[in-house]
């Protein structure tokens, strides 16, 4: 109580922040999550650790399925990132996991993330939530060879409907590497294989052999 009547006075102060941000670790390692949900705000707590304390209190004291979705669209904003994100997250992101919310088009999102954040392990750590034809679109980007090797390997895959957009989020992704090893190379094979791009993706290639 002394807690909040400080907070409620002294909450828009550096001071207040700081003690803000303690209460909620201590709240958060006591697993009090009620008391958390109810003061969590990020405008106070800012940083992905209270973020993910915030999604994860408001996953455990939902009492509707609308108050449930909006925690899980929270942890799902949390876990698209292009980085390994803290170990208080895990728990969060393991009931999405368990709930069958990581559909293999979001693991897509984030691999394409992770790839271009250069985060090569997460990418590799990502393929096991990847389906079969996003499977091999992953490994074949991941395949230790030439850029221009791996877009012509993901020229030769057949891709299903379903993952249609992630064979051109993969060969552009390619073309534009491979632009930066060799020019003429990936200007040729993009004037070849252009039907296979949507005009979008046509553009970033483009941007790349600049």
């Amino acid at each position: 109580a002394d807690i909040l009547a400080f907070l409620s006075r002294y909450g828009d102060s550096r001071l207040g922040d700081r003690l803000m941000t303690h209460w909620l670790e201590n709240l958060a390692r006591r697993k009090q999550w009620t008391l958390y949900a109810r003061h969590y705000d990020p405008a106070l707590a800012p940083g992905t650790t209270p973020a993910c304390h915030g999604a994860w209190a408001q996953l455990q004291t939902a009492t509707s399925e609308g108050e449930r979705a909006k925690a899980v669209a929270a942890a799902t904003t949390l876990w698209l990132a292009p980085r390994s994100q803290p170990k208080a997250c895990d728990p969060l992101f393991e009931a999405l996991i368990d709930g069958g919310h990581l559909t293999p088009s979001l693991a897509w999102d984030r691999f394409m993330l992770a790839l271009e954040a250069q985060r090569l392990a997460l990418a590799r750590y990502l393929l096991r939530f990847l389906d079969p034809p996003r499977l091999a679109l992953g490994e074949a980007l991941l395949a230790r060879t030439s850029w221009a090797a791996r877009a012509r390997t993901l020229i030769a895959l057949e891709t299903a409907a379903p993952a249609a957009g992630a064979r051109a989020d993969a060969l552009t992704f390619a073309l534009r590497r491979w632009a930066g090893q060799d020019r003429e190379g990936a200007e040729a094979a993009l004037g070849a294989w252009r039907d296979q791009l949507p005009s979008s993706s046509q553009a970033s290639v483009r941007m790349a052999l600049l």
